[in-house]
Parts: structure tokens; C-alpha cells; sequence
């Protein structure tokens, strides 16, 4: 009877991966297939009639989007190369091994104290049922209430307030000062054990929980990486922006579903193959170890204190430690506005501009950066070249201002970008509590938000910001659903 339904269960999950197979396949290609063939379709010789608007202008316009199609097929290979996430969970034979300790690092400045109880709660309730051996730790600037406050249960809990007074050497601050801070009380805490023992920090966003895919692929990422027997790897893993709230903001939504197939694309590309963050860090979901941490510190210094994450994986690169993907995935919310959301975008292009500039840093250590930063500025333009594109197909007839080749590349770029949204939206809503016309709807919604550009007019909203109005603090964006 046992082996029966031993049997039914195995049967059951097959399926289960087949189909999360032919999903994930599907939002990778038939974007892409829609964009070659409307184009391929749509494309006629001119027509005699001359266009109201000037073909020059049109040809320019439409050759920005040449550019872009290099980071878009970057993270389109990394899609489809590496495939699906597996998702698994820790089996019947789990055991977390007794050598090996987790800390997770919370840092906020306090503004978000719900958020960040609720949160911690999660990832406290996930650890717990997992028997891992860990201890959370919370920095913040200002003092958490004690209604928000975590009790102590199998693992430690310990919190922090950086003094006002607190400068660091290099007068690092916003979310840096906080980190170097945490940083330095660890570091004094452990007294040199993490020199001898196999520690690690896992580094969460305030409103970040782990789930038990993340927990099993920390775990066998920490064994690869046995501090006693190797010198350790930096790693990062995916991320899903389908927490809290999800469901209820569908353009936002629609518009943070770049974030996740971005991390199966060219953040998976560059940590898999290349071992190294050519394109940034994120700030959540980073996996340390804690002496490889205090050798590089979080005291950045002016260049690095808007995107710390991104200044501290270029460090450790330039150092030569290698980078890896984490298999599984951590769960965040997006932000609750488009201000908000148009403000973060604009953090960080100031904060990884002001680190391309950095004369600290080799050349070739920011090159693929300082690429996706032009493309990114360029995406301003992108949106003209398609508002002129769409305004002569209202005007006039035939598309054969723009050659048939550039008509191509331009589908190719689009559908390449677009298989990264719908990707992300799919893999958002797999692991999300809705019910299945909502997730269909919720995936069909991000490629036709994708289609009408409205992710694109958004970032470049932005960068405009961003160009006009640099940014000189740090934007907090608002999490608490008692403030949304």
C-alpha cells in the first residue's frame, strides 16, 4: 500500500514538472516567435505616398533599438540554456548539517517595522521546521517597538541600532553604514571563529523571507563551498517580487516581472559560467562567507554608499573571489506605487554611475556595466523610435522606410525583452496564491503591458529623472500595508 502511493506521488510530481517544463519553454518562445513573425508579417516595400514623417528620422530612431538586443540576448541565452529552476524542497532524509551555522542579517532603517516583523516571522517559522542551525540578526537606525520584535526560538536573535555618532573610516553611509556596522558588532561577536568554522551570512531585505527551496539550496551551496576545505564562494540566488499584496497592483507587477527573468538570464549567466558580477549584485539574497565579508567590509566610501551591493561585488571581484548561483529562490513585494517604483529605478542608475566612475576600480571591472548603463540611457530613445514607428503605421502605409533586416533585429530585441517579462511573470505567479484564471491573466497581462511599452516608459522615466535630478539620498520605498 505504502509503495503505492510512494508511486502515485512520484507519478504526480513527473507531471507536475512536465508541465512547469512546457510553461516556463512557452513564456520563453512564443513571445519571441510573435515579434519575428508580426514583424516579418507586417513589413511591405514604402509606398509611394512619402510619410509625414521624415524616413531619416525614422531610421535613426529605430536603429537605437540595435543596441539593446545584446544585454536582451544575453539574458534570453541565459533563459533558455540553463532552463527551469528545479524547486526542490528538502526530501523525507533532510538534515541540516551540525557543523554549519546561518546567519541572517536584517537591515532597514526602521521606517518599515510591520513589514520587517512579518517578514523575519517567515523566515524565522521556515528555518525552525528545518531544524537549521542559524541566528538573525537586525540593524536598524532606529529602535524596534517590542511588539515587532521577534521571540527566540531555537535560534538566536539579536538587534542592533547604529549610534548617530557612528562614522566609518571612509564616511560610508545610508544602508552601508548600517551594514559595515552590523559588521564590525559580528565580527567582535564571533572573536575568530569564522576563521575556523564553517559561518555563513545571508544577507535579506527587509520585507525578504526564505522558503525551504532557498534553505536546501544554501545548504548544498555552503557544502560545496566547506570554508574548512575550500576559500569560500560569494552567492546569489533568484528572487520573487510576488509576496506581499501580489496580485492586487498588475501594472506594477507587470513592470517588476523584468526583475525575475533578469535573474534567470544574465544574473544566472554571470554566475554560473562567468563567476563574476558583471552586471551588478542585488542586495538581498547574498550568501557570504562571514570572513570573506570582513575582509572586504561594507565601508565603500562616497562612490559605492546609493548601490553598496553592486561596489561590494565588484570589490570581491577585483579580489578574485568567485561568485555562484544558489539554486532556489527567496520571496520580496514590489514596491507599492509607480513614484515609488520610478524612484528606486532612478537609485540605481545614479548609484551604479557614480560606481562606473569610481577610479578605483580597473576598466574591465565595470565595462559590461558601463554597457547596460548606455543601453539603459537609450532606452529614452527606444520609446521615441516606437512612438515614431506606431505614429507612420497610422500615418502612411508600408514599412519599407525601415529595411527588412533592421525590422528583424528591432522584433528580435523586442521579443527577447519581452520572453524576460513574461518569463518573470510566470515564475511569479507559479509560487503565488491565486487562482489559476488570475495567473493566466497575470502572465497575459505582463506581455501585452510589455507590448504597449509600458515597462519601457517607466525606466526610461527614470533615467530621465535620474539624468535631470541625480540622486543625493537614500530613497526608502514605502513596504507597511498600513501606510499603502
Amino acid at each position: 500500500m505504502r509503495s503505492a502511493t510512494a508511486t502515485s506521488a512520484t507519478a504526480v510530481l513527473s507531471w507536475r514538472r512536465v508541465l512547469h517544463w512546457l510553461g516556463y519553454y512557452s513564456a520563453a518562445l512564443l513571445p519571441l516567435a510573435f515579434y519575428v513573425l508580426l514583424a516579418h508579417i507586417r513589413w511591405k516595400p514604402a509606398a509611394s505616398a512619402e510619410s509625414i514623417i521624415p524616413v531619416s528620422v525614422l531610421l535613426l530612431n529605430q536603429s537605437v533599438w540595435v543596441f539593446p538586443v545584446v544585454i536582451a540576448s544575453i539574458d534570453f541565452a541565459g533563459i533558455l540554456w540553463f532552463g527551469p529552476p528545479h524547486d526542490r524542497r528538502p526530501g523525507d532524509d533532510w538534515q541540516w548539517s551540525p557543523d554549519a551555522t546561518l546567519i541572517i542579517s536584517y537591515v532597514s532603517r526602521g521606517n518599515n517595522q510591520e513589514t520587517l516583523r512579518r517578514a523575519a516571522s517567515q523566515t524565522q517559522a521556515v528555518l525552525d521546521s528545518l531544524a537549521v542551525r542559524y541566528l538573525i540578526e537586525f540593524v536598524t537606525d532606529i529602535e524596534i517597538a517590542a511588539e515587532y520584535r521577534l521571540e527566540r526560538t531555537s535560534g538566536e536573535v539579536l538587534y542592533y541600532i547604529v549610534p548617530a555618532e557612528y562614522v566609518t573610516s571612509r564616511g560610508t553611509r545610508f544602508k552601508a553604514r548600517a551594514l559595515q556596522f552590523l559588521l564590525e558588532q559580528r565580527t567582535a561577536r564571533l572573536g575568530g571563529v569564522e576563521d575556523k568554522e564553517n559561518v555563513w551570512v545571508l544577507h535579506l531585505d527587509e520585507e525578504s523571507f526564505v522558503t525551504p527551496e532557498s534553505v536546501l539550496g544554501v545548504h548544498k551551496f555552503m557544502a560545496r563551498y566547506d570554508l574548512r576545505q575550500t576559500q569560500g564562494a560569494i552567492g546569489q540566488g533568484e528572487i520573487l517580487y510576488n509576496a506581499c499584496r501580489y496580485g492586487q497592483a498588475p501594472v506594477i507587477e507587470a513592470i517588476d516581472a523584468m526583475r525575475p527573468g533578469a535573474d534567470l538570464g544574465r544574473f544566472r549567466i554571470q554566475y554560473r559560467v562567468w563567476h563574476a558580477p558583471v552586471f551588478g549584485t542585488h542586495g538581498s539574497f547574498i550568501l557570504a562567507p562571514a570572513r570573506l565579508e570582513r575582509g572586504i567590509t561594507w565601508d565603500v566610501g562616497g562612490y559605492g554608499a546609493i548601490t553598496e551591493d553592486a561596489y561590494f561585488g565588484l570589490i570581491a571581484m577585483e579580489r578574485g573571489i568567485q561568485f555562484d548561483w544558489v539554486e532556489g529562490f527567496i520571496r520580496e513585494q514590489s514596491p507599492f506605487s509607480l513614484r515609488d517604483l520610478i524612484q528606486q529605478r532612478r537609485r540605481w542608475f545614479c548609484g551604479l554611475m557614480h560606481i562606473t566612475r569610481d577610479p578605483n576600480f580597473q576598466a574591465r571591472t565595470t565595462f559590461l556595466l558601463r554597457l547596460c548603463l548606455v543601453f539603459w540611457e537609450l532606452s529614452i530613445f527606444g520609446c521615441t523610435a516606437s512612438l515614431f514607428f506606431l505614429g507612420k503605421r497610422l500615418l502612411a502605409s508600408g514599412t519599407g522606410t525601415v529595411p527588412h533586416w533592421l525590422t528583424l533585429v528591432i522584433a528580435l530585441c523586442g521579443g527577447f525583452f519581452s520572453s524576460m517579462y513574461v518569463v518573470g511573470a510566470y515564475r511569479s505567479v507559479l509560487h503565488a496564491q491565486l487562482s489559476t484564471p488570475r495567473k493566466i491573466f497575470s502572465v497575459l497581462f505582463t506581455f501585452v503591458a510589455w507590448l504597449v511599452l509600458i515597462p519601457w516608459i517607466a525606466e526610461s522615466l527614470a533615467v530621465v529623472f535620474a539624468l535631470v535630478r541625480p540622486v543625493k539620498h537614500f530613497h526608502i520605498v514605502q513596504k507597511d500595508m498600513s501606510a499603502a
